[in-house]
C-alpha cells in the first residue's frame, strides 16, 4: 500500500474519477471470480485529486480456496504482468494503475473498513491504543498481556471487534469517523479530540523499535508531531494496567478481562513451576543428552501423559519423574 510495490511495471496517478471507474472495473471482475468476496474500497481524503494506487479490501468467504486461484485470477482475468504478495496484502497492476488488494476476514468487515481508511489515522490512533496498554488492529481491539516484570507476550487477549464501541470508549465520535475527512489536518484534530489523548502518547518510550522505524518513515506522523507542538493539548501520565481493565470491563463487560488475565497468569505460573521441576539441564545432567534428542525425548516424555502432564509433574518428587522418564523414553 502506498503506491510503490511494484518495480516492473511502471504506473502512474489517477485521477478520483479515473479511479472510480477502475474501482466499479475492479469489484466486477472481481465478483465474477469470486462470489461474495465484498470488495470495498479503502476511503480516501475529499479533497484528494490524484492517487497513485488503489487499495481494494476483500473478504473472501473461503480465504485458502481465494489463495489458490488469486494469481491465476490477477493474470488472466487483469491481465496483471507483476504481481507481489506481501502478506495478506497482494499488489498488481491493473493498467496503469497499481492495485493493492487486502485479504481480509469476513468477521472483520467493519473494523477492517474502518482500520485501513484515512491514510495513517489508525497508525497515529495506534498511539494512544498502546499508552492504555491496547492494541487496535484490523482484526479487532486486543490486550496484549506481558510475564509479570518481562517482555515475554502470553497472549493478545480479544476484547472486541464492535467498532463503534470500541470508539466510544476511547472517546471518539465513530459517525464522524464515517462521515469522512477532507485533509489529513481534518485527522489530527480528530485524533487530539478525545479525553483519552494525552501528549504523552507520542512519547518514543511506549514503542518498540519497529514502530519507532515504521513511524520515522511516515511524513505524516512526524507531521503530526509538528502539529501538536503548537496545539494545546492535555498531557497526563500513562494510565495502569489497574486503570485500563476498569475502562475495558465497564465497556465490554462480556470481555471478561480480568477474570482472562487472572486465568492465563496463573497457567503461566504452572509452566514456570513445571519447568523449573524438569526440563532439558535435568536429562542434560542424568542422562548425558545432548542437542536435538533432549526436545525428541522431552517430547515424547510429555505427550505419554497428554493433558496430565503438568499434574503429574507437580504431583510427584523428582526421584518418581526420573523413574517415569526412564520407563517412558528409555
Amino acid at each position: 500500500m502506498g503506491g510503490r510495490a511494484l518495480k516492473t511495471v511502471a504506473t502512474r496517478r489517477h485521477t478520483t474519477a479515473e479511479l472510480e471507474r477502475a474501482i466499479d472495473l475492479a469489484r466486477e471482475r472481481l465478483e465474477a471470480r469470486f462470489p461474495g468476496i465484498g470488495a470495498r474500497p479503502v476511503q480516501w481524503f475529499s479533497a484528494k485529486e490524484t492517487h497513485g494506487d488503489l487499495d481494494l479490501l476483500v473478504f473472501p468467504p473461503d480465504a485458502d480456496a481465494f489463495a489458490r486461484d488469486l494469481r491465476n485470477a490477477l493474470t488472466e482475468d487483469f491481465n496483471a504482468a507483476e504481481i507481489i504478495r506481501n502478506g495478506d496484502v497482494w499488489s498488481f497492476n491493473f493498467d496503469d494503475l497499481q492495485v493493492d488488494l487486502v485479504v481480509c476476514r469476513p468477521e472483520d468487515r467493519d473494523i477492517a473498513i474502518a482500520w485501513y481508511s484515512y491514510n495513517d489515522l489508525s497508525v497515529l490512533t495506534g498511539r494512544i491504543y498502546r499508552f492504555w496498554h491496547l492494541k487496535w488492529s484490523p482484526r479487532g481491539l486486543f490486550y496484549p498481556l506481558f510475564a509479570e516484570g518481562t517482555s515475554v507476550r502470553l497472549d493478545d487477549i480479544f476484547i472486541s471487534r464492535d467498532v463503534s464501541r470500541i470508539f466510544a470508549m476511547m472517546g471518539y465520535d465513530y459517525d464522524r469517523h464515517r462521515g469522512g475527512f477532507s485533509t489529513m489536518d481534518d485527522v489530527f484534530r480528530y485524533i487530539a479530540s478525545s479525553e483519552k489523548f494525552s501528549r504523552e502518547c507520542c512519547d518514543p518510550k511506549y514503542m518498540s523499535n519497529d514502530v519507532k522505524i515504521r513511524d520515522n518513515k511516515r511524513a505524516n506522523v512526524q507531521l503530526f508531531d509538528e502539529w501538536l507542538r503548537g496545539e494545546a493539548v492535555p498531557d497526563f501520565p500513562r494510565p495502569t494496567h489497574r486503570e485500563t481493565i476498569a475502562m475495558v470491563e465497564r465497556a465490554f463487560p462480556e470481555s471478561h478481562l480480568g477474570a482472562e488475565i487472572a486465568k492465563l497468569e496463573a497457567e503461566h505460573r504452572v509452566r514456570k513451576e513445571v519447568a523449573a521441576r524438569f526440563n532439558g539441564r535435568h536429562l542434560i545432567e542424568e542422562f548425558g543428552m545432548e542437542g536435538r534428542a533432549i526436545g525428541e525425548a522431552m517430547a515424547k516424555f510429555r505427550n505419554h501423559f497428554g493433558d496430565g502432564y503438568n499434574d503429574f509433574i507437580l504431583a510427584s518428587d523428582y526421584a518418581a519423574i526420573l523413574s517415569a522418564f526412564r520407563n517412558i523414553v528409555g
